[in-house]
C-alpha cells in the first residue's frame, strides 16, 4: 500500500531459494517485532542493557577488527566467519573481560564456540543466558552449548518478511508461537508429525502478507508447556520444505528427506549437503569418529533417494563449512 511506504522500512530475505523478496514493513509491525523479542529475552532471564555477546550478522572490514562494540545497546558483535582455534580464545577473553552475561548468535557459530570450550576446558564468562535463530537448532546442538556454557538455549524463529515469530519460554520444552503478531496455520505433510507453516501478518499494513507459504517445517507435539502459557507449543523447525536438490532428469529432491539420515547418525556431529552441480553433490560431515564402512553406507543410503539419477556423491571430513554472506551456515547450500 503505497499510501504508507514512505515511512515504512525495507527488508529483504535471504534469497536461499531463489531472488530475494523485499518487503516494506509498516512502523507499527516494527513495534510489535521488537515488543515480542524483547518479551522473549526476558523470559530468559534477560534485564535491560545486560551485557549481550552477539556471534552473528558482522562482517568485519580486516582480518584484525573481530569484533565491535554498540555502547548504546550494550551489544558486542563478534565476527562469525573467523571462528577458528586461532580466534576463539580471543573471543572468549574478551567476552570474559567485558562480562558478557548473554551470548547470542546462529546455532552453528554457538555451536562451533561451545565444542572449543568442551575440547579445552578455556574459561567462558559467566552466561547466564543463551539466544540462538536463524538456523535449525538440533537437540543434539542444545545439548554441546549447554554443556559447555552451563546455560539454557533460547531459541527463537522469525522472518524477514515479519509473518510469524516464536521462541522458548523460561521452561525451554518447544517453541511459543506468538499469536498477537501473526496468525499461524499449521498444514498436513504426509508425515503426521511435520507441518508447513503458512502465516498472515497482523500489523504490516504496508506489505500485508496472506496466507503466506514460509516454505518452512514444523514438527509438532500434542504435549502443552509446563509455563501454563496459552500460546500454541512447537516442538521445532526443522528446516525449508523448498530446500530441494535438482537433478539432470529434472526432479526436486528436498533436502528435508536427508535430515532424519545424519541427525540419527551418533557419529555425526554436524553436516552440510552442497549441490555443485546436476551430477555431483558434496557432502560435508564434522566427526571424530567414523568409519569408511559408515561412510560408504551413508554414500549408498543417499544414492537410494536418487532414482535413475546419475549423480556422484563426495564425502568430505572436517572441512570448513560454506557460510552465507551474514556468517550463517544453512544445511543446504546450492551452487547452481
Amino acid at each position: 500500500d503505497r499510501r504508507f511506504s514512505k515511512n515504512s522500512l525495507l527488508f529483504q530475505t535471504s534469497g536461499s531459494t531463489g531472488m530475494p523478496l523485499e518487503v516494506l514493513v509498516h512502523p507499527n509491525q516494527w513495534i510489535m517485532e521488537q515488543g515480542v523479542v524483547f518479551r522473549h529475552w526476558k523470559w530468559g532471564g534477560y534485564n535491560f542493557r545486560d551485557p549481550i555477546a552477539m556471534v552473528r550478522s558482522y562482517v568485519p572490514p580486516n582480518d584484525t577488527k573481530l569484533w565491535y562494540s554498540n555502547k548504546i545497546t550494550n551489544f558486542t558483535y563478534y565476527s562469525p566467519f573467523h571462528l577458528n582455534d586461532n580466534n576463539i580464545p580471543k573471543y572468549l577473553n574478551h567476552m570474559k573481560a567485558l562480562g558478557i552475561s548473554i551470548l547470542r548468535g546462529y546455532p552453528s557459530s554457538i555451536v562451533t564456540l561451545a565444542e572449543y570450550v568442551l575440547k579445552t576446558s578455556h574459561p567462558t564468562p559467566k552466561i547466564k543466558l543463551i539466544l540462538t535463530a536463524s538456523e535449525a537448532l538440533s537437540d543434539r546442538d542444545r545439548e554441546v552449548i549447554e554443556q559447555a556454557f552451563g546455560a539454557k538455549v533460547s531459541n527463537h524463529y522469525g522472518l524477514a518478511e515479519q509473518v510469524l515469530m516464536m521462541g522458548d519460554c523460561e521452561k525451554h520444552e518447544g517453541l511459543h508461537h506468538y499469536d498477537e503478531y501473526g496468525y499461524l496455520e499449521l498444514v498436513n505433510t504426509e508425515d503426521p508429525n511435520v507441518k508447513k507453516i503458512i502465516g498472515t501478518n497482523l500489523y504490516n499494513i504496508t506489505t500485508p502478507l496472506i496466507r503466506y507459504d514460509t516454505g518452512d517445517l514444523a514438527i509438532v507435539t500434542e504435549k502443552p508447556c509446563s509455563c501454563g502459557k496459552t500460546l500454541p507449543t512447537i516442538k521445532n523447525i526443522i528446516g525449508r520444505r523448498d530446500s530441494m536438490i535438482k537433478t539432470q532428469t529434472g526432479a526436486s529432491i528436498p533436502t528435508v528427506n536427508f535430515y532424519t539420515m545424519f541427525n540419527e547418525s551418533q557419529e555425526i556431529e554436524r553436516w552440510q549437503i552442497v549441490q555443485e552441480s546436476l551430477t555431483r553433490i558434496l557432502i560435508k560431515l564434522k566427526t571424530n569418529n567414523i568409519s569408511k564402512d559408515r561412510v560408504d553406507e551413508l554414500i549408498k543410503q543417499m544414492k537410494k533417494r536418487f532414482i535413475n539419477s546419475n549423480i556422484e556423491i563426495v564425502v568430505e571430513i572436517n572441512t570448513f563449512f560454506i557460510q552465507k554472506t551474514e556468517g550463517k551456515t544453512n544445511s543446504f547450500v546450492s551452487m547452481l
